[in-house]
């Protein structure tokens, strides 16, 4: 026989959320109270509201773990990279590139030297 899990449940996730939402709205309320020296009713609404979002927290520890989504649907470009692996082919080839760049970048500031004597 199959458990069904309760947080498989649309409404009761949507729930879980109004809930957190509500402990956070609370929180924000009490520390307005707090910053307008309403002492003890400020102390009670941040009580309320740290315990109810403790609360929302615990439980969504037991809810299940949503799948991760498939990037490559979005991004063709990340189709077959499994690792680094698959990110440089050709290590000589990437220093080769790199050695290229900064004789370009030396160059180029050579010539900025230049200009900048120039006037």
């Amino acid at each position: 026989m199959k458990t069904k899990n309760k947080f498989g449940s649309r409404n009761v996730l949507i729930l879980c959320t109004k809930f957190y939402n509500w402990g956070k709205m609370l929180a924000i309320l009490g520390g307005l109270l707090l910053l307008w020296h309403q002492i003890i009713l400020g102390s009670i609404i941040l009580t309320i509201a740290g315990c109810g979002i403790a609360i929302i927290y615990f439980l969504y520890a037991f809810a299940p773990v949503r799948e991760d989504v498939d990037w490559s649907l979005v991004y063709p470009e990340l189709a077959g990279m499994h690792g680094q692996e698959d990110l440089i082919e050709d290590p000589q080839k990437s220093r080769n590139e790199i050695a290229e760049m900064k004789s370009e970048i030396e160059k180029l500031k050579n010539e900025i030297t230049a200009l900048k004597t120039a006037r």
